[in-house]
């Protein structure tokens, strides 16, 4: 099944685009002066910030021109985002790589999702095209943000409108079928009163690599700035992405072996997402030394799919696949008996899985300077509210013995229909102290009140019920920095985050209630050596969760307590005006500290064993250099070390190490450029898992080569 998309202009196969950055004004910005908002909700140096924070700058997002914002990020010590096609993901900073709600991702500071409706692939929500920075915090920032943030979060700030009028087109395309389109316009009133920034990018995936692999995808973001008069301004931005993307699924240790990566068991599965995001910041500084912003919040999202390996199995046991709802649920289909795990020829069950969602919220926020030594202090509330719809609906297909599924029936019947209203009420604070010159002291806190108003439709899932959560997040910060190219940090923070609606109210019973809280302590060191030259960050952390959720092989989901120490090291060293490289690397150990709780049939303790799919390296060279004012050449490898793959530590995915490249040129207005992906060719899992008696494979794309092109009209 192939989506048209309703954006991508083409000629025959080559994609008409333009637009430029001049590469000679690229400059390294790894100093102790860098601003920061997200650690404060506003702009502060990060000397000011004791908690391992980094940012992806503008600069380096015009020089790199990502596809996939995984390919910038990967260089921030400690985090690791795989790539799973079409913009689809999963992320590891100090966690294994995993699918659960412990991160946050905003934009502009707007979570991209509300409560209780996290996704892991959420980031393919946003518009990369509109982004200027990518700011990240490891572990917890509870005391700000609220849930999700319980094991760190990403911020993704939205472009600035441009003080004269630019516009920008470009295009670009790659040797796996994969063809793009950006476009940007920007510019100022002659009042200054209105400026604006409209940017997006259109992108089609035909005939990949990879069977059952097509894609498209259409975002844009328009960010209105309005200078009110008497200190005070409006901005509004809205973000729009409509993603299709068929689901290929994992091969079989077999293909693995025999080097079949574009194999693919799915000839059906599928993505639809439509979203939409709207929100209105007002500020004014109407009191000497302080500033009230007041932001209106608005989300609609909607996500159609049939997702890979979704068996309808038999509860009672689980080895013969009946096609039943469950032990006390709708009535059995026929099917085949025999090992889910296994391709025999027959017919089984799956389920469609369609929800949508509609939010209201608000954050106001005050901060007031205290004194002229940098002491200030921030409150604030947020309030989110909505509503959401989940269907599931039956269907059948067919095994091909020892090849794909197929024949996917039409939606034979309803399996769960439910709603829920949800809400979120917080409360937080923070005071920076000056107890010194060189001394600042951080305390911050938020409390939470999370609540699901559950409704069962029709006669099959969970009881209809209601469920309150509250969550009490405090954290403390210290900050030292004896002269002006050397910083000290100390960090000791909570997080918290409820369960997950889906996960709480998708099954036929109730599922996990608990929610998940965790515990942050961390020391780190800036210092910039002048002399080498030579930029250094190194943290030292432990981070402690209880009732975190983790997923047996037999998709079992249950809580488990666990401890995540490790150290993460960025070294950055702008050698000449032509040369920069840049280095990071962390070192993990994650490890159950309980056996699992919460699911009678996860009956085996993993207590003292290292937590599956958490990689006990990762690791990142880059190096750039520049032969000319008008040209660039970067190269870079990634690292991700062996992690095993099943909680009894007896199957491992021993890593692997890509090679990348890319050659810029600027010739007049115009920008050109060529992109190496894994030049070595070399075979690669994204991600690699045991499940239901068997070994499977999500594999990287080979050696790809992309070309690209832009031009920029007006500006600089």
């Amino acid at each position: 099944m192939n989506k048209p998309n309703k954006f991508l202009m083409t000629v025959g196969s080559t994609v008409i685009g333009f637009a430029v950055v001049n590469v000679s004004q690229i400059v390294s910005a790894s100093t102790l002066d860098e601003v920061v908002v997200t650690g404060s909700r506003e702009g502060t140096e990060i000397r000011n910030t004791p908690a391992t924070i980094h940012k992806v700058t503008e600069k380096e997002l015009a020089r790199d021109k990502p596809v996939f914002f995984g390919d910038v990020v990967n260089r921030v010590p400690g985090v690791y985002v795989n790539n799973l096609g079409a913009e689809q993901h999963m992320a590891s900073f100090r966690q294994p790589i995993n699918t659960q709600g412990v991160y946050l991702y905003l934009e502009d500071g707007v979570p991209v999702r509300p409560i209780g409706l996290f996704n892991h692939n959420q980031v393919y929500e946003l518009n990369l095209t509109g982004i200027s920075d990518i700011e990240i915090i490891k572990g917890p920032a509870s005391s700000l943000y609220g849930s999700y943030a319980a094991g760190g979060l990403m911020n993704f700030l939205t472009k600035a409108p441009s003080p004269g009028f630019e516009a920008m087109l470009g295009g670009q395309l790659n040797n796996r079928g994969y063809k793009r389109l950006d476009f940007g316009l920007s510019g100022t009133s002659e009042s200054g009163q209105h400026a604006y920034r409209l940017s997006g990018y259109g992108f089609d995936q035909r005939n990949g690599w990879a069977k059952h692999s097509d894609a498209s995808k259409n975002a844009f973001t328009f960010r209105h700035d309005f200078d009110l008069g008497s200190r005070q301004t409006l901005k509004t931005v809205l973000t729009h992405t409509d993603l299709y993307s068929q689901m290929g699924g994992s091969i079989t240790q077999t293909q693995w072996n025999n080097g079949q990566i574009g194999e693919s068991p799915n000839t059906f599965t599928y993505r639809d997402v439509l979203a939409t995001r709207l929100a209105t910041t007002y500020e004014s500084e109407w009191i000497d030394g302080g500033l009230t912003s007041v932001t209106g919040i608005y989300r609609s999202n909607t996500t159609n799919q049939v997702p890979s390996f979704y068996l309808v199995t038999d509860t009672r046991a689980f080895i013969p696949n009946a096609c039943t709802n469950d032990a006390t649920g709708a009535p059995s289909l026929v099917g085949t008996n025999g090992l889910t795990s296994s391709n025999s020829a027959g017919v089984k069950c799956g389920r469609t899985l369609d929800v949508a969602f509609e939010t209201f919220g608000f954050d106001v926020r005050h901060r007031h300077q205290l004194g002229k030594e940098g002491s200030r202090v921030i409150v604030g509330a947020a309030f989110d509210k909505g509503s959401m719809t989940g269907r599931e609906d039956r269907y059948t297909y067919s095994y091909i013995a020892g090849g794909p599924y197929t024949s996917k029936s039409s939606n034979i019947d309803t399996l769960r229909n439910y709603s829920t209203d949800f809400y979120n009420y917080g409360v937080y604070g923070q005071a920076d102290i000056a107890l010194k010159s060189d001394l600042l002291a951080v305390f911050g806190t938020r409390y939470d009140v999370v609540k699901y108003d559950y409704t069962r439709i029709g006669s099959y899932g969970v009881p209809s019920s209601s469920s309150t959560y509250t969550g009490f997040s405090p954290k403390v910060g210290m900050v030292y920095s004896p002269d002006k190219e050397t910083n000290y940090y100390a960090n000791l923070s909570t997080g918290f985050a409820p369960p997950e609606i889906s996960t709480k109210y998708g099954g036929s019973t109730q599922g996990l209630t608990e929610k998940t809280t965790t515990l942050l302590k961390e020391v780190g060191l800036r210092k910039k050596l002048e002399d080498l030259p030579l930029f250094v960050d190194l943290s030292v952390y432990q981070l402690e969760m209880k009732n975190a959720v983790y997923s047996s092989s037999m998709s079992q989901t249950f809580n488990a307590d666990s401890d995540h120490k490790g150290v993460e090291l960025g070294l950055r060293s702008d050698i000449s005006k032509q040369i920069s490289i840049g280095f990071s690397a962390a070192f993990t150990d994650q490890k159950y500290t309980s056996a699992p709780r919460n699911n009678t049939a996860v009956n085996t303790s993993y207590l003292g064993k290292d937590v599956r799919y958490a990689p006990k390296q990762v690791a990142n060279l880059f190096a750039s250099y520049r032969p000319a004012a008008d040209t660039q050449i970067v190269l870079e490898s990634q690292y991700i070390g062996a992690y095993w793959m099943d909680e009894e530590n007896t199957r491992e995915y021993g890593g692997h190490m890509l090679w990348h490249a890319r050659v810029t040129k600027v010739v007049g207005d115009l920008e050109y450029w060529l992109a190496f992906r894994d030049i070595g060719d070399h075979r690669h899992s994204e991600f690699s898992n045991y499940s239901f008696f068997a070994n499977y494979y999500s594999p990287g794309a080979p050696r790809t080569i992309l070309a690209g092109i832009r031009y920029n009209f007006g500006g600089k």
